[in-house]
């Protein structure tokens, strides 16, 4: 395991096991007279549980190591663990569990943690040019925000953009006007200003998982980018 670039051997430890659930999930309900209506679902963190191995000469030793971890974890540390592709930004949500295996300084602790989802790191882009659709593929296991970049090739008084999880509109659209809508940075851009009169949407962009289709109605080159989610 590798956290903030550092392996786990340097404090004496090893993972001997791992448990890594799905992101919860927060819902926000109205109710009637009855039943509850769902007005509003987000993600939330995972949970990940590590458990170590960790051997020190003393315990002197063996306590400012554990220490030193959880400062790394403190204000959030990235992990990679050696048989996973994904790595996670992980924050510490209680005191570690520490057990003494026997007096050879030998020990046993488990992490629990927040995490946030699991990435790889890199950036994926689709791109076409002068095009009413294009085919894009989320090959993660979550919606993610994406960052939407249409340079129209026709003009017209509505723009709209479907395929997305909320699908949008831009008015007053130009030959040669380059729109910019980031689901990532919240930036809305027309031309690299900032044009929000001219958006209409609930939501800021984010693809479905899987294979979807972005839809145009006037024709665009299209560049879509994003960061799978796991």
């Amino acid at each position: 395991m590798i956290i903030n670039g550092i392996d786990i051997s340097n404090f004496g430890g090893k993972v001997i096991d791992k448990l890594i659930s799905p992101n919860r999930v927060n819902n926000a309900l109205s109710w009637d007279t009855v039943n509850p209506q769902l007005v509003d679902s987000k993600f939330d963190f995972k949970n990940i549980s590590i458990t170590l191995f960790m051997k020190a000469k003393t315990e002197q030793e063996f306590i400012g190591n554990v220490s030193k971890l959880t400062e790394l974890f403190r204000l959030g540390a990235t992990v990679k663990f050696a048989d996973i592709p994904h790595s996670y930004k992980c924050y510490v949500r209680i005191v570690p569990d520490i057990t003494r295996l026997n007096h050879k300084q030998e020990y046993k602790v488990i992490l629990e943690c927040d995490a946030e989802f699991g990435t790889t790191g890199k950036k994926l882009t689709t791109t076409a040019s002068n095009t009413l659709t294009m085919k894009v593929n989320n090959p993660g296991n979550y919606i993610t925000p994406a960052r939407v970049v249409l340079t129209a090739r026709e003009a017209g008084s509505n723009l709209y953009i479907n395929g997305l999880v909320k699908n949008f509109t831009f008015t007053n659209v130009k030959v040669g006007d380059i729109i910019v809508v980031d689901g990532v940075t919240g930036e809305i851009l027309r031309n690299g200003r900032v044009d929000v009169n001219n958006f209409y949407g609930w939501n800021l962009p984010n693809l479905p998982i899987g294979d979807t289709t972005i839809k145009t109605n006037l024709k665009c080159d299209m560049e879509i980018s994003y960061l799978a989610r796991y």
